[in-house]
């Protein structure tokens, strides 16, 4: 293998162009989606020729989607033309630099010889290179055998940065042009993290919400302007996965609100008060709003099907303005923390919540529940006809704590031409398929319920 190329051609590998001369002009804004794609704003100034002119701007994102560059001047939209388009980036290696040598002279250091060996490079591949000596004698050479490759010179056609290229046409007179650049990149996302602080009654909750950002698209986003989109835009083809982030990201500290939220479509944008940098291969995290208080309520629920053995707990909360939220909340992790009787935080559990409109209700499983218990049995199942069945139901609650407790029990109907012909206890259906209990289950009891359901086709 190639395990050496002299430093000096390596440190020469630097890509230069004329934008570099007005990199203080430069302003950038990003649009980060939750499925891994981001829009970036990138606005430069120019100094253009009359008539055309090729344009060079690197520092855009590795991962860029060629496709959906989009450049105009903000100076003169109506008389500049883009004639022509191309994305280039080599990423450098020795195979690379070496390839743009074929045909041309190079010098080899073999083994423990200091001797070169210099001939016209014929072929290269991972395994051998092949040169042309003097009087036409080829030698192949293996890579493993190869301690230095010594090069005339960097070539002139390598790309070592994202590099767009443009043949723009300009009828306006020779002067500055302020350029926006739009494009579309892969390799960059954000989500919602929750925390959720409960009183020690379980009647109120206090919920913060963090926005993370992870950035792999390949580029630096330097002072922009960051705005967060909580939806899913359709795309026609799924974006590559995200490459693993090498950074830990950081975590600022809780702080008044720094987004302000509206509508994007059918989407909901939130834009940061303030410009920020994105790092590369490195996360980020920001408060998305503020701690808001708001009302709640603790139930307990048996789900046989589901979960034979245990009683769930989880935290009812309306996202109304009259309980203390009532706003649009992204989809993410919430972690649920409880007021202990010292008054400190304890970690009870999470769960992940849906993107929520303002005035849904959602609920949030903490976990099993300690004291109670349920059983659910199939007691019985028989044919009544050739078109219809009969099936009972026992379920069986246990309370093993010191104080009485509701339980709801769910129950799933399996077809959809059902009836409850018998009840030991009244319930409520849910919708077309599911039907629920409510049970009080007296302190270090049990509670039992029955029922019999008919199917027919």
């Amino acid at each position: 293998m190639l395990r050496f190329i002299s430093a000096v051609y390596i440190a020469m590998i630097v890509f230069f162009s004329p934008q570099d001369l007005f990199a203080q002009d430069r302003e950038q804004a990003i649009t980060v989606y939750s499925n891994g794609l981001g829009l970036v704003r990138d606005m430069r100034t120019i100094e253009l020729p009359r008539g055309r002119s090729t344009v060079i701007i690197s520092q855009v994102a590795a991962e860029i989607d060629p496709t959906s560059v989009r450049i105009k001047s903000l100076t003169a939209p109506e008389e500049l033309s883009i004639l022509e388009q191309r994305y280039t980036y080599d990423l450098v290696s020795g195979n690379l630099i070496l390839s743009r040598y074929l045909n041309q002279d190079i010098q080899l250091i073999t083994g423990d010889s200091d001797i070169p060996v210099t001939g016209r490079l014929l072929h290269v591949d991972m395994d051998q290179v092949s040169l042309q000596l003097e009087k036409g004698r080829v030698e192949i050479i293996r890579r493993a055998a190869i301690q230095r490759i010594s090069l005339p010179a960097v070539p002139e056609d390598l790309v070592t940065t994202p590099t767009l290229t443009w043949l723009l046409d300009n009828d306006r007179k020779a002067g500055m042009h302020r350029l926006e650049l739009s494009y579309l990149t892969n390799g960059i996302t954000w989500h919602a993290e929750y925390t959720a602080l409960m009183n020690e009654s379980n009647t109120e909750m206090t919920l913060s919400g963090w926005a993370t950002i992870d950035n792999n698209s390949g580029s630096t986003y330097d002072n922009t302007a960051i705005t967060l989109v909580a939806g899913d835009p359709n795309r026609v083809s799924a974006p590559p996965p995200v490459r693993r982030r090498e950074n830990v990201f950081l975590r600022t500290s809780s702080s008044p609100q720094q987004f302000t939220g509206q509508v994007l479509f059918e989407y909901h944008a939130y834009a940061l008060e303030r410009r920020a940098t994105i790092e590369d291969r490195s996360s980020v995290q920001l408060t998305l709003f503020e701690d808001t208080t708001g009302k709640i309520s603790k139930q307990y629920v048996y789900d046989g099907l589901r979960v034979p053995q245990g009683v769930q707990t989880r935290i009812r909360f309306e996202n109304k303005e009259n309980m203390g939220f009532g706003k649009p909340i992204p989809r993410g992790i919430v972690r649920l923390y409880h007021q202990d009787g010292q008054g400190n935080p304890q970690f009870v559990g999470e769960d992940r919540v849906k993107d929520l409109a303002k005035d849904e209700t959602v609920y949030l499983t903490v976990g099993q529940a300690f004291d109670l218990a349920g059983e659910r049995i199939q007691t019985s199942m028989r044919a009544l006809s050739k078109n219809s069945s009969e099936e009972q139901y026992q379920i069986v609650l246990r309370n093993h704590s010191d104080e009485m407790v509701s339980i709801k029990v769910v129950e799933y109907m399996r077809g959809p031409t059902w009836a409850i012909t018998e009840s030991s206890r009244p319930y409520e259906k849910l919708n077309a398929n599911t039907i629920e209990f409510d049970v009080s289950v007296p302190s270090d009891d049990e509670a039992e319920v029955t029922y019999t359901v008919v199917y027919s086709r």
